[in-house]
């Protein structure tokens, strides 16, 4: 699998956490906030292991190949740290009438729509297909997929220390 696609099944997992959350909130259901953050903290987490390896094994990679790739990484690594900036208003939001929660995710999800199905999917991913040849392409895969899981088992054990949970299975507040 290259780089590309791997990218792209990251964008569908983080959309459909979007969608699952989305629905959750939909409902109003008060019970339902346990839920709602143990969704909000596997969004957040995939999405911030998404934006760090896309950046290390993918913007790195495109600011040496091309001017074009280039800008396109300074852009994405400018929409990143906005997407991470409503992750944390998300992250302080509780599930309920008030509605700031939904807004935070609908802003979430809209980013990520322009981010990663416009400017990436759209049009950086062409360009990558044009720069880099099909054996690079899935090089960087193999190096993304390995640099992934070394993060994912990095940022759970930091995760796990900062954020315990108590044997019932419910998150401290």
């Amino acid at each position: 699998m290259d780089i590309l696609e791997i990218l792209r099944n990251d964008h569908d997992e983080i959309e459909a956490l979007i969608g699952q959350l989305d629905a959750l909130l939909e409902t109003a259901d008060v019970t339902a906030s346990e839920q709602a953050f143990a969704l909000t903290e596997q969004l957040a987490f995939c999405v911030r292991l998404h934006a760090q390896v896309e950046a290390r094994s993918f913007y790195d990679r495109c600011r040496a190949a091309s001017i074009a790739l280039e800008d396109f990484a300074l852009e994405g690594d400018k929409e990143h740290e906005v997407i991470e900036h409503m992750l944390r208003r998300l992250e302080s939001c509780h599930p309920g009438s008030d509605g700031r929660m939904r807004a935070a995710l609908t802003a979430i999800r809209n980013l990520v729509e322009h981010h990663a199905r416009n400017e990436e999917e759209g049009r950086a991913f062409l360009l990558a297909r044009r720069v880099f040849s099909s054996t690079e392409l899935v090089a960087l895969g193999q190096t993304m997929l390995a640099e992934k899981e070394a993060l994912r088992r990095r940022m759970q054990a930091a995760l796990d220390r900062l954020r315990p949970e108590r044997r019932d299975g419910h998150r401290h507040h």
